[in-house]
């Protein structure tokens, strides 16, 4: 008698939420809980079929909801990537989430916000698929962090930027609010602590070497980067990586980007590669925007 009972409570409590779990009924266990619903009262049928369901069959049976995938924006490179990491870790961690889709609109910004931002996404993207969308702008740093996904852009997108710069800023004339002669002196510890002052005298030679030294690598860091994530040759680097910016159509020809289009062309690729990656080319998927 309790394993009817479990029976009819179980079928009347699934054929009320078909929708929220991919749940194919058979029509004779539909006309089975039917048949049952006529002789218990719904509302006991509600109350007894949810804790029995609890109970006995989620200890066995994983119910999955509709996979979903997480959208969210990355612009401003200047402030740290402290106010990205809310969605990327919610994008990590949340297994409801299948996929990513980003939106980028950055011309760059710090090196090491643009780094950290492509290695969390890259952690990413060994398990999830990465689609990212070009809204106007991704170049230097920006292009670093969509490297790491499948480019979609519109055609007058700009792209690339792929170089480093570094400055050395002097004030020539400085002058204070009256604008009387300003004299500024330092007391300083270590060599290079004032390198790079705008008070500072200019800076020495083998400071200016020092630079470009640091410069020079980080420059092949970004290059080796982007040209393993693009799949692009290190010895044809002059023809992508000379901190030119191209449109659309010309970062498709080199290869810097999958896709012309736009944000529902982005949305049914990353919809296909996370169908791919389930092997189910009818699954249903729902967009989330990670906040």
């Amino acid at each position: 008698m309790f394993k009817k009972l479990l029976l009819i409570t179980l079928l009347c409590t699934i054929s009320t939420r078909p929708a929220q779990y991919n749940i194919q009924i058979p029509l004779d266990l539909k006309i089975m809980s039917n048949a049952a619903a006529g002789t218990v009262t719904g509302a006991l049928l509600l109350i007894a079929g949810n804790k029995l369901y609890q109970k006995y069959y989620a200890s066995t049976h994983k119910l999955q909801k509709k996979p979903q995938i997480g959208i969210f924006e990355i612009g401003d490179l200047s402030s740290g990537a402290t106010k990205y990491m809310a969605q990327i870790e919610k994008a990590t961690y949340d297994d409801n989430i299948a996929g990513i889709l980003i939106k980028i609109n950055s011309g760059g910004g710090h090196a090491g916000t643009s780094e950290v931002l492509f290695r969390e996404l890259k952690l990413i993207q060994q398990k999830k698929p990465i689609v990212i969308f070009i809204e106007n702008v991704c170049c230097s740093g920006g292009y670093l962090i969509a490297s790491v996904g499948k480019i979609v852009a519109p055609y007058m997108a700009e792209i690339g930027s792929i170089g480093v710069l570094c400055t050395i800023e002097k004030i020539k004339e400085p002058k204070s609010k009256n604008k009387e002669d300003l004299t500024v002196d330092f007391v300083f510890a270590g060599a290079d602590k004032v390198f790079r002052n705008p008070y500072a005298p200019d800076a020495s030679p083998e400071q200016r070497q020092k630079m470009q030294f640091q410069v020079d690598r980080d420059y092949e860091f970004f290059c080796s980067t982007i040209a393993q994530e693009r799949g692009l040759s290190l010895n044809e680097k002059n023809k992508w990586a000379d901190a030119q910016t191209f449109v659309a159509p010309d970062a498709l020809e080199i290869g810097l980007i999958d896709k012309i289009g736009g944000f529902n062309d982005a949305k049914l690729l990353v919809q296909q590669l996370v169908r791919e990656a389930k092997g189910d080319t009818q699954l249903s998927i729902e967009f989330v925007e990670l906040k």
